[in-house]
């Protein structure tokens, strides 16, 4: 069975290098991207099953991202998991406006993500992950 492809964009490598591993253990094929440029290249290149997405990223915020991937009909159907820093509101409101399936701020509970993930993916959750 073919791994299913998921995004990560983040201009904090670390996160990157963190998610990305541990979704790779999970079974998944991981693309990294580190600026709003990167991640949209990587969108439309790879066409990944879900998108994980910061919101301060250089050269656009991952609400832009959100904004052209929901604009397209080729990738408007990807679910978007924001994973951020900021615990703004209107953050968090924007982003389900647009069609953001979850929003979770860091730092990142490595299981809430992949619990979160699954459900984007309409997939059961393993059992012990919540």
């Amino acid at each position: 069975m073919a791994k299913d492809t998921i995004l990560i964009a983040d201009d904090d490598r670390t996160i990157v290098t963190l998610v990305g591993e541990y979704l790779r253990k999970k079974g998944f094929h991981v693309i990294p991207a580190f600026d709003s440029m990167q991640a949209m290249m990587g969108i439309r290149q790879a066409a990944p099953k879900a998108v994980i997405l910061d919101v301060n990223m250089p050269g656009g915020t991952g609400i832009d991202v959100i904004k052209k991937l929901k604009a397209m009909s080729k990738t408007s159907q990807i679910p978007v998991l924001v994973l951020t820093a900021s615990d703004d509101p209107k953050h968090a409101d924007e982003a389900r406006a647009l069609g953001a399936d979850e929003f979770l701020t860091k730092p990142v509970n490595l299981g809430l993500l992949h619990a979160a993930l699954l459900r984007a993916l309409d997939r059961p959750a393993e059992p012990g992950v919540e």
